[in-house]
């Protein structure tokens, strides 16, 4: 049906074996991610929390400087 079918079904939703990630564009299985990675086994972590009841009420990142615009000005101005 498909020549890449992890392709073909990766543009609306998780490519097959895949757990987390972006979707929604052409190329996102390439960055998500499996069961068997780290992001993986945090996000199958928190959802074990989650179900147990003992999830935190938030969670709190430290970022690096140099990862911090990435979030406040994702797209510098003229990028695609």
């Amino acid at each position: 049906k498909f020549i890449r079918p992890s392709r073909a079904y990766a543009a609306d939703a998780l490519a097959p074996g895949m757990i987390g990630g972006p979707t929604g564009f052409d190329g996102s299985e390439r960055y998500q991610y499996g069961p068997d990675t780290p992001e993986g086994r945090a996000i199958e972590a928190a959802k074990a929390m989650k179900g147990a009841g003992k999830a935190p009420a938030k969670i709190v990142l430290g970022l690096s400087d140099g990862s911090i615009g990435q979030l406040t000005q994702p797209f510098p101005a003229g990028a695609p």
